[in-house]
Order: structure tokens, then C-alpha cells, then sequence
């Protein structure tokens, strides 16, 4: 299967971001998935785009925000949740509960990463949770 050319090859690939930048969230739809692993460091120079990229389409890419927010990656879950603070979107409703239970019940690596903190930040966000 060829390489899509949206797709960042490297974690400095700003010429794949480019391209994604002028495609709608619907060309790129079965790619989110491998798209958000971008997000897994902030410190790679494509996570910050594929961030704004996203951000108007939470909720077009709720089941897989949940996804991550599932996982044992605190940090890939503290990114996310940046990704989120960043939408106007009102939250899916079960976005919004992955959400609530890492702020009411986070485990001990959310607790140690902060994680349950920008969880509360973005719940008293009434623009997304109300």
C-alpha cells in the first residue's frame, strides 16, 4: 500500500502536516488513529500542528480520543486532553465521561503526571462541558 503523503514519516515531517492542513477531516478519517500517535510527544515539531488540526473535529474523533484516554500512557492522555482544551466544541457525551473519570478517579501514573488536573481544567470549561 503506498505511503500517504499526509501521513508524517518522521516526527519533523512539516511537509506531510502541510498537506494534511488542506485536506477535510473526512479524507483522513480511517488515518486518525495513526495520526493522534503523533501526539505522543509534544516535543516532536509535528505534535503541536496535528493539534490544531484536529482540534475543531473532537468529536469527529471522539472514539478514538476515548481510546487513548484508556490507555496506560498518562502522557499520550495528558496530550490528548491538551488536544481537547483547545476545541470549541460542546464535548461527545462519552468523551466528556472519559474525561470526568480521570478527574474523579484517576490511577496513580494520571495522579503523578497531572493529568487529573488539566481533566478539571477542561470540566470547568463550560464552552466544552456544559
Amino acid at each position: 500500500m503506498p505511503h500517504k503523503n499526509y501521513i508524517p514519516k518522521h516526527k519533523s515531517d512539516m511537509g506531510a502536516i502541510r498537506i494534511l492542513f488542506t485536506l477535510p477531516i473526512e479524507k483522513v478519517r480511517e488515518d486518525v488513529p495513526q495520526l493522534l500517535e503523533c501526539i505522543q510527544d509534544l516535543h516532536w515539531d509535528i505534535a503541536h500542528e496535528i493539534i490544531n488540526y484536529f482540534a475543531p473535529h473532537i468529536n469527529k474523533i471522539a472514539r478514538e480520543l476515548k481510546y487513548i484516554l484508556n490507555t496506560n500512557d498518562s502522557i499520550w492522555a495528558y496530550n490528548a486532553i491538551i488536544l481537547v482544551s483547545k476545541s470549541t466544541e460542546k464535548l461527545d457525551p462519552d468523551l466528556f465521561t472519559a474525561i470526568k473519570r480521570i478527574a474523579e478517579h484517576p490511577t496513580t501514573m494520571e495522579l503523578e503526571d497531572e493529568v487529573e488536573h488539566l481533566a478539571k481544567i477542561v470540566l470547568a470549561n463550560k464552552s466544552l462541558c456544559n
